[in-house]
């Protein structure tokens, strides 16, 4: 008989996608467009921001969303008025901070590039490069974590609408932002290994809970994603292994369960 998924009674962490237990912090503000990866979409939901502040102008969501739409497509002088439309609600909107950070400093590069293209040519001095590793310093950690919390909820977004592809996607793109919170890096992690899971990934789902458990190594739920990882590959010995570590930490029906197969 074909094995299935495997299921139990409880919600948990090996439940179905629809009651598949993430992290979710719905205390992070949300400034990645709501779209896809490609450029049609930006434009898609620029348009709906735009209607819905036509609708709502103080819909705080809604701006954010132009504004992070704007700066997606590269309109950079847009994004900053959007961003200042919803810092004259919200003055302490991170995102919309950060955003407007990132649109004046990217719109201010193209400005340069359009003075340099303008003036003779000069030998460039190290004053006058900056290397990709010195432009990330730009950013203190606490950037770094918002960025990758919002890439976070927004993967959680398409991971509730069983859209697991765009899941990754976004849980990839927060785990490239490299913030120092291994918390957090676990979570992403582990979230990706559960959409990977559930699109029959097997490998790349044991091997994000691997890294997981590297970063947080009581981390029940991406435990419990390593052990079925193993059951689904025919590992058995090592799912067992997986169990054994998960019970040490967390005696629970999941574990149970799993070791009972």
């Amino acid at each position: 008989m074909e094995r299935s998924p495997i299921k139990t009674a409880s919600e948990s962490d090996i439940t179905s996608a629809a009651e598949e237990t993430l992290d979710f912090d719905d205390d992070t503000f949300r400034a990645k467009a709501e779209g896809y990866k490609n450029e049609g979409n930006y434009k898609d939901s620029l348009s709906d921001a735009k209607v819905a502040t036509d609708i709502l102008p103080r819909y705080v969501n809604a701006i954010v969303r132009g504004a992070s739409a704007c700066f997606q497509l590269s309109q950079f002088e847009e994004a900053i008025t959007w961003c200042d439309k919803g810092l004259a609600i919200d003055k302490n909107n991170k995102m919309l901070l950060e955003l407007r950070s990132r649109s004046t400093k990217e719109q201010n590069k193209l400005q340069d590039t359009a003075v340099m293209a303008r003036s003779p040519i000069k030998t460039a001095s190290e004053s006058d490069v900056t290397s990709a590793a010195e432009e990330t310093l730009d950013f203190d950690d606490d950037s770094l974590r918002v960025i990758a919390e919002v890439y976070k909820n927004e993967g959680n977004d398409h991971y509730k609408k069983k859209d697991f592809i765009n899941a990754i996607y976004f849980y990839t793109e927060g785990i490239k932002v490299n913030c120092k919170d291994e918390e957090l890096k676990a979570k992403l992690y582990s979230n990706r290994a559960t959409a990977h899971f559930y699109l029959g990934n097997y490998k790349d789902s044991l091997s994000d809970a691997k890294v997981a458990t590297d970063l947080q190594p009581c981390y029940v739920n991406a435990i419990v994603r390593g052990a079925s990882g193993c059951f689904q590959l025919n590992q058995f010995e090592e799912a067992i292994t997986w169990c054994d570590k998960g019970l040490a930490v967390s005696f629970t029906i999941d574990f149970w369960f799993l070791c009972r197969l």
